[in-house]
């Protein structure tokens, strides 16, 4: 059975998957500034979270079919 992490580990582990996750110099997979203010001003405090993770699965997605392309 896995060891629970705790909250510390889990947002050290995130930090160092984006840390070394060699992203293209473009800013076109970047989150807008609009984007994200308009997540931060809805109403339930646990959408945001969840449509920037969709928005990174989905812009995640789409670099990955572009790259295939290519």
């Amino acid at each position: 059975m896995k060891e629970k992490l705790t909250d510390k580990q889990v947002l050290d582990k995130i930090e160092t998957y984006i840390r070394l996750t060699k992203l293209p110099d473009s800013s076109h997979y970047d989150m807008a500034t609009s984007e994200l203010f308009a997540l931060m001003h809805m109403e339930q405090k646990t959408d945001p979270i969840l449509w920037a993770y969709s928005l990174g699965l989905a812009r995640g997605y789409r670099m990955h079919a572009a790259r295939s392309k290519a």
